[in-house]
């Protein structure tokens, strides 16, 4: 299986690619962070990976579509899409800047739709799949000094939950993520 994991450089997004490496995946890995990314590269290829590493800011929508194309043309298709980026700024909705908002929003709910969107009909294409998307239990509770990054996350939960009954029928799971506080 092809699995691409968006978010990959640090965290879950690591973890999960190392742990999908284990499993037999091939991987398409993607992050902003370029030095952060070429590490994980190097750790998955040592460990036996096929693994190609792209550059991207999911928040971009040309980004994202060129991602989705060099992923089928380098791997010949895709299984597994773990949309896992996403960002927050930690104050009260008064605080933060109207670009803060963009950036929570870009990377965490619209990283996640253009994932979905170009990526799609890979999956349907494969007959199978599975897309999972990172919320947070912050899409499940509202505490204060996240307001943004709650709308983002309540947002992925919902849009997890009606495209999961969209897709039943194409043998196309989603699943959405609820983690708490991680390092």
């Amino acid at each position: 299986k092809v699995a691409v994991v968006t978010g990959a450089g640090a965290g879950i997004g690591r973890e999960t690619a190392n742990l999908l490496a284990r499993k037999g995946c091939r991987l398409a890995i993607c992050d902003i962070d370029e030095i952060s990314l070429e590490a994980v590269r190097q750790e998955l290829e040592l460990s036996g990976a096929v693994v190609s590493a792209h550059h991207v800011d999911v928040s971009k929508r040309e980004q994202m579509e060129r991602f989705a194309a060099s992923v089928v043309e380098t791997h010949g298709g895709v299984h597994i899409l773990i949309n896992n980026a996403g960002v927050t700024v930690y104050a009260t909705f008064e605080e933060h800047e109207i670009e803060d908002l963009e950036w929570i929003l870009g990377v965490n709910l619209w990283g996640i739709l253009y994932g979905c969107k170009f990526f799609l009909p890979h999956l349907k294409e494969a007959g199978e799949g599975h897309i999972v998307n990172l919320s947070s239990v912050f899409g499940i509770i509202a505490p204060p000094l996240q307001t943004s990054y709650v709308a983002s996350k309540f947002a992925v939960r919902g849009f997890s939950e009606s495209l999961r009954a969209e897709l039943a029928e194409y043998h196309i799971g989603v699943t959405s993520v609820h983690p708490g506080a991680i390092k």
